[in-house]
């Protein structure tokens, strides 16, 4: 083939796929948003986004401060994705009306530097009110001795992490960590961010550190603004040595129980990831039996447990 002809042959390729997206896209309304750091909720600059099956016709970049604006979005039910060099990637769902701006949409990536050794379980969602999440881990008095607020369910016992004991590091006991605690969905409180809190294990030899199964969900801790528990619109992304392997919505989610505060989403035994995702008035955790129990699992006032 010649070089001209070389030539005209991508230029017809190129023109066939934005031509294809063009004719796809009948209506559209506009998307802003952030990208943000899931370990601290940093603003992530010049990360590409764009709507996947569409990223010819609405590829932007974001800003200084993280923000990105997709003028042309095509509307529906839509997966915004954001990629950087040395970040992983990931995507959110948003729903995006003609000639409206759906607003807010956090899209949280991680250096893979970060995540690399690690399950990563990146709790994110959309509204003012205070969601927590909680995390057991399995206790076999080896390899993992934590006294990390102990619970205990007949012969099983568990550490846990929550906002209260974040643990201190994934290379020592108890091999786990919570970043952060946010407390109203609004990031670093400098602009308006959905929350964002990400929990991470340990992972060796293809599993995580600890023998035995770990336990994780999110608790509607406190509703601002008189919104309710699907209004957060609540999402977990699990990646596992820096790649993406679930997206686990709470709109998805199996309902118990309508009133349901605790969100139990999903437990991990070695290698092995079950999800579960059940909106329900109970949770994973054994009753605590240590004056506090009402954080770990309380539903309308109640602490309720299995």
């Amino acid at each position: 083939m010649s070089i001209f002809n070389t030539f005209v042959f991508w230029v017809l390729l190129i023109g066939l796929v934005s031509c294809g997206e063009s004719d796809a896209i009948k209506e559209v309304g506009k998307v802003t948003g952030f990208v943000t750091d899931a370990s601290d909720g940093s603003a992530i600059s010049g990360a590409t986004v764009y709507v996947t099956g569409f990223k010819t016709l609405t590829s932007v970049t974001s800003e200084s401060d993280g923000s990105f604006s997709i003028a042309e979005s095509p509307t529906g039910n839509v997966n915004i994705y954001a990629e950087k060099t040395n970040y992983t990637t990931n995507n959110t769902e948003a729903i995006v009306v003609r000639d409206v701006t759906t607003s807010n949409v956090a899209i949280p990536l991680l250096e893979e530097t970060f995540a690399a050794n690690k399950i990563a379980i990146i709790l994110s969602w959309y509204s003012t009110s205070d969601l927590d999440s909680h995390l057991l881990i399995p206790i076999d008095e080896s390899t993992c001795t934590t006294e990390n607020d102990r619970l205990t369910n007949g012969d099983i016992k568990f550490g846990h992490i929550d906002f209260a004991n974040k643990g201190s590091s994934v290379d020592s006991d108890p091999f786990a960590l919570l970043d952060t605690d946010d407390e109203d969905g609004t990031g670093d409180g400098s602009k308006e961010l959905a929350g964002v809190e990400t929990t991470t294990i340990k992972y060796v030899s293809g599993a995580a550190k600890c023998p035995g199964t770990y336990k994780f969900w999110v608790h509607f801790y406190t509703s601002n603004n008189s919104e309710s528990f699907s209004d957060s619109k609540a999402v977990v992304n699990i990646l596992v040595n820096g790649q993406t392997t679930h997206t686990i919505r709470l709109s998805q989610a199996t309902v118990e129980n309508s009133s349901g505060l605790n969100w139990n989403v999903l437990t991990i035994n070695g290698g092995t990831i079950s999800i579960d995702n059940t909106l329900t008035t109970s949770c994973y955790a054994p009753a605590a039996g240590d004056g506090h129990a009402d954080r770990h699992c309380k539903n309308s006032g109640t602490t309720v447990n299995p």
